[in-house]
């Protein structure tokens, strides 16, 4: 049976059984128990109808964010190099803008302008932060999530301690050579689009932290907006790179889809055989590549047979 024999009412059904609690594999029985159709067709099918295994998994949360955080003052015995060790400030998080890969919409939070109190601004962005299923960054391995997490200790908030994070700096190094791996640089680097917005330095930091209350409210806007910039091109970037991305985690599993489905972006229509190879030690390995987002990765030569008998 072809998917065109499928009358309004069969389409309707299987939309029905997608869109019901049942769990994947007693979607796909039921669908090929009552069309004779193998379960490779029924995910066929899907996919034309734009089902998914339930409706909870039909988007994966997929973190893209960015933190401030302010100049710490200290006493110093002289100018030039030195080591500090009397800091006055307690580092605190100045403002965080996020968004979620896909979706249009940026969020932000700022400390509070007057008691430079950052407590709310952890409590809830964490909150957004265990939520995901894949942090995304700049350099956010070594430095935004340990800053946050420091933060999180600090009120004794529960952050996730096994997030699933992916820093695009790392990941650069580990891919390219190129005189700077900063964003900017990085943005240039694989033609990524960025805001032309102009950042006024240290000036910014010092309004925000010793201006008036009008000074700290103008430029805290101006830093929140300079930061929206950056977590736009971050997500551009991250589409940029993902065909050679380290995945973090399974998309295609996560989303009720075979292992040999597409890590990244979950797709089982568009995957094919790219190179058979053999270790060492003599297992059998093969490199599939998905031609929606152009991944390669390796499945085990049993989940080979399973994606060629499905």
């Amino acid at each position: 049976m072809e998917f065109n024999d499928l009358t309004q009412e069969d389409r309707a059904l299987i939309q029905s059984l997608y869109d019901s609690t049942l769990q994947r594999q007693q979607v796909y029985k039921l669908i090929q128990e009552k069309f004779s159709v193998t379960e490779r067709t029924v995910r066929k099918w899907a996919a034309r109808l734009g089902a998914s295994a339930t409706p909870d998994k039909r988007k994966k949360n997929i973190l893209i964010y960015d933190l401030e955080t302010p100049r710490l003052k200290a006493w110093v015995w002289w100018s030039g190099k030195q080591y500090v060790h009397d800091i006055i400030d307690e580092p605190k998080i100045i403002s965080v803008s996020w968004k979620w890969a896909g979706e249009d919409e940026i969020y932000d939070l700022n400390w509070d302008l007057t008691t430079k109190d950052d407590e709310h601004l952890v409590k809830t962005f964490v909150d957004e932060f265990n939520r995901a299923d894949i942090i995304v960054g700049v350099n956010n391995k070594n430095f935004d999530d340990r800053w946050l997490r420091a933060r999180a200790v600090k009120y004794g908030v529960d952050m996730n301690a096994y997030p699933r994070v992916v820093d695009l700096m790392k990941e650069a190094k580990r891919l390219i050579r190129v005189p700077s791996y900063s964003l900017k640089n990085l943005c240039v680097h694989y033609n990524v689009p960025q805001r032309k917005l102009e950042h006024e330095g240290m000036k910014m930091w010092m309004m925000i932290q010793e201006g008036t209350v009008k000074e700290r409210k103008e430029y805290m806007e101006k830093m929140i907006e300079y930061n929206r910039g950056d977590i736009l091109a971050t997500e551009g970037l991250y589409y940029k790179m993902l065909p050679n991305l380290r995945h973090q985690a399974h998309i295609g599993v996560m989303s009720g889809n075979p292992k040999w489905s597409c890590p990244v972006c979950g797709d089982t229509e568009f995957v094919k055989l790219f190179k058979t190879t053999v270790t060492q030690a003599g297992t059998i390995q093969h490199i599939m590549k998905c031609s929606a987002d152009g991944h390669q990765y390796k499945i085990s030569n049993r989940e080979y047979l399973n994606w060629l008998h499905g």
